[in-house]
């Protein structure tokens, strides 16, 4: 039989909607010191752009700043650059030559400008990069769209930037489906990752917990609880449909995508005396058990290259992390510091396993090199917790849940614990976040 504190985790999820999320505060525990992170300095190091006064023509007042606002968080955000004002007065013109040789003093590697205009009914953004050192012109791009949308152009040019100096997608059109009891029943929320625009798309008057993308970000799957029973169900968020996936009775819990798409792995215990690790294909149709009888198995995560799979297991007496190989095979413990270690998941790089950690009696955010050689607290102690974590698509943020402000919100962290800050604020409880790809 199972050991117990997995057992009673998952039942208070169907009784109080909290697996996953809000963790009730425990009794402090005596364990080792454990050393924090230190991300090395050549991996955190960033590139610094200077950032020219957006102007517009035509246009209402408030929109330039806005848009100069909204490409400045981008770019800080991305991980990669620090963003400094590059002039005191407005460029209404591409910067001349002497213009960028003066930033050359402020160790700006490269500036960014842009303008706003009216072509039509729509706004048109047009946006420059130049390289700080030559003078050369790096990024020429007109941007389209209706005033309603100014966000969304603002997130092209800054994903734009990001491409053109760094050979990666960026993150700022992005979005996150997380878990908010707003409406007085948990149900799953759509928005922006910056926070903006927010949008339910499950109304189902019921517990809709666990949200995860499938790999080309075109469905959600959750659990869900609508028909009285822990189930999987699915949401197509081009087509808007829906529809139930897995209803085995019994609980079927914490349903993840191969990186290809092709198969599901997630917890259940149908005809079973534990929770064990199951993998499914597109259709629901049950493909390989990979977990066997040794106390409850649950919250898999992908290697990004689908050969293994990191999860939780109480099988040593207390919940901790393990690996296997994507075939169940070569399972091996992975964290033994902690007597409770929840939530793991793999960094779309590789390098990292984010999890949640209790720590002094706390919920903190931990990390973990898939060979267990390095890691730590990610998070600051304190009378909070902090939850689930999830990865941005380029691997450097994470976003995650924490009432260290009240209710439980949103909030940003870079993998190296620096520049924390929240992404959502207001009296409902947001848990649960789940980050799409690109």
């Amino acid at each position: 039989m199972s050991c117990a504190p997995i057992r009673i985790a998952i039942l208070a999820v169907l009784a109080a909607a909290v697996w996953g999320g809000p963790a009730a505060r425990t009794a402090a525990w005596a364990d080792e010191p454990e050393v924090f992170l230190n991300i090395t300095k050549s991996e955190a190091e960033k590139m610094a752009l200077a950032l020219f006064p957006v102007t517009g023509t035509g246009v209402a007042a408030v929109l330039p700043g806005q848009i100069e606002q909204v490409l400045s968080d981008d770019l800080r955000r991305s991980s990669f650059f620090t963003v400094s004002p590059a002039a005191s007065a407005s460029e209404t013109t591409p910067p001349s030559a002497q213009a960028l040789q003066q930033l050359k003093t402020t160790g700006a590697k490269g500036a960014v400008w842009g303008r706003v205009t009216i072509e039509k009914d729509d706004v048109v953004l047009e946006g420059r990069l130049f390289d700080v050192a030559s003078g050369r012109q790096m990024l020429v791009k007109r941007y389209l769209g209706k005033a309603d949308y100014a966000r969304y152009i603002a997130h092209r040019f800054a994903d734009d930037i990001v491409s053109q100096l760094t050979g990666e997608r960026g993150i700022a059109q992005s979005r996150i489906v997380y878990v908010s009891d707003q409406t007085g029943q948990k149900e799953l929320w759509l928005m922006d990752y910056d926070g903006y625009h927010p949008q339910r798309i499950t109304g189902n008057r019921s517990l809709s917990l666990s949200p995860h993308w499938t790999p080309d970000g075109k469905w959600i799957t959750y659990l869900c609880y609508q028909y009285g029973n822990p189930d999987i169900c699915g949401i197509d968020v081009v087509q808007n449909r829906r529809w139930k996936l897995i209803t085995f009775p019994g609980l079927n819990l914490s349903p993840v995508w191969s990186p290809d798409g092709t198969s599901m792995a997630l917890a259940t215990n149908y005809h079973l005396d534990n929770l064990e690790v199951m993998l499914f294909d597109r259709s629901g149709k049950k493909i390989q058990q990979l977990t066997f009888g040794l106390g409850d198995n649950l919250s898999p995560s992908w290697s990004p290259t689908g050969r293994q799979l990191v999860f939780v297991s109480d099988r040593g007496g207390t919940p901790q992390l393990y690996i296997m190989d994507a075939d169940g095979s070569n399972v091996r413990r992975l964290t033994y510091q902690g007597d409770y270690n929840t939530s793991p998941t793999w960094s779309p790089k590789g390098d990292w396993i984010a999890y949640t950690c209790r720590r002094n009696g706390w919920m903190r955010l931990c990390l973990i090199s898939p060979d267990g050689g390095a890691g730590g607290i990610l998070t600051a102690d304190g009378t909070w917790n902090d939850e689930s974590p999830t990865w941005s698509p380029n691997g450097r943020l994470l976003i995650f849940t924490s009432n260290r402000g009240g209710p439980y919100q949103l909030y940003l962290i870079e993998k190296d614990g620096t520049g924390l800050e929240p992404v959502t604020q207001g009296t409902d409880n947001r848990i649960m976040p789940s980050w799409s790809p690109r």
